[in-house]
């Protein structure tokens, strides 16, 4: 029987799939961050605090993404799974999730 091993034992973490098995992308553009809360319009995107991010790619000019991980930890800070003190020490989202997780076994 294998052991499960620590967050610590991975080196890369492995990124979320959708219900289709593709792979979530964690930057997303207006109308995908906005369907990712659960919107129709991207006029939700104007009442968070989570601000897009401006990327240039040479040749195609700028455009706005939102952090997929932002914007979760500002829903795990409003929603209370995760308290300011934790998130103002620095202490790294995943970690303190994956540690209450394993608390919790």
């Amino acid at each position: 029987m294998t052991s499960l091993a620590t967050s610590r034992d991975l080196s890369v973490a492995p990124r979320p799939a959708n219900d289709a098995g593709r792979v979530l992308p964690r930057l997303l553009n207006a109308k995908e961050a906005a369907q990712y809360l659960g919107f129709e319009t991207r006029d939700v995107l104007k009442s968070i605090p989570v601000k897009p991010i401006e990327l240039s790619v040479t040749g195609s000019g700028s455009s706005k993404r939102w952090d997929r991980r932002a914007i979760d930890q500002w829903l795990n800070e409003k929603s209370g799974l995760l308290s300011r003190p934790a998130l103002e020490s620095g202490h790294d989202v995943a970690q303190a999730e994956f540690d209450a997780w394993l608390a919790a076994q």
